[in-house]
């Protein structure tokens, strides 16, 4: 296989999420979350697609709503969106509950997660069979805290490998160090190595499908300096 070549880097202007982005949000998400192979097989299968479009619009609707903090990454001096981190604030007890429940973006109950509408673009079957894995490592591993969560962090297709991704990482690393939280991430196998890098630790890994070992989800977390 040809080594990745390595990209020009860019830099971008990173400024905060309005409601008006979120439609340019969800499609540049859709073409960045392409070259994942897993997210591509498993999570969206058609490609961009009004469905898998609407999906990814009510997510990012979800987490706005919840307050979150949402930052675009934009090419100097234009609202050309390439990237997105979307970061949130939580508290959880001692049993591992949300303080006040849980974010609209967490709760398991939301549409996006359940109606059968978004299938087959948006495969919102696997969403819940992660969720069976994810929610309890969070709950235990995070009970009694108050902790930051990334959400969600992406480069379109183009440019990744660029610099963006850790442009938008080091926004990250400074909101948490600016709030004397943690931040507390799920990734796939290859976010996973970039968070290591970043100085996450990996907490505990799941695989969804034993005969699939290579598409695993890692909880990663990452100490406030």
């Amino acid at each position: 296989m040809a080594a990745t070549a390595k990209k020009a880097a860019l830099r971008v202007d990173i400024i905060p999420v309005q409601e008006s982005d979120l439609h340019a949000i969800a499609l540049a998400a859709l073409d960045g979350f392409s070259a994942d192979p897993m997210s591509a097989a498993q999570i969206t299968p058609m490609g961009i697609t009004p469905k898998s479009t609407k999906a990814y619009l009510d997510w990012y609707k979800a987490q706005l709503a919840s307050g979150s903090a949402m930052w675009k990454a934009v090419r100097p001096g234009t609202n050309d969106i390439v990237g997105m981190l979307s970061l949130c604030k939580v508290q959880r007890d001692e049993n591992g509950k949300y303080i006040g429940g849980p974010p609209r973006w967490a709760d398991p109950n939301e549409p996006v997660y359940n109606d059968p509408w978004y299938l087959p673009d948006f495969n919102n079957t696997f969403i819940r069979e992660m969720m069976k894995f994810t929610i309890p490592a969070e709950e235990a591993l995070m009970k009694g805290r108050r902790y930051i969560v990334g959400i969600n962090l992406f480069v379109i297709k183009d440019l990744q490998n660029a610099g963006v991704g850790r442009q938008l990482c080091d926004k990250a690393l400074d909101f948490s160090k600016k709030e004397g939280l943690p931040i507390f991430c799920i990734a796939s196998t290859g976010g996973k190595k970039l968070y290591l890098k970043l100085g996450f630790t990996e907490s505990e890994s799941f695989v969804l499908d034993p005969s699939k070992p290579d598409q695993s989800f890692s909880a990663m977390i990452l100490q406030a300096d």
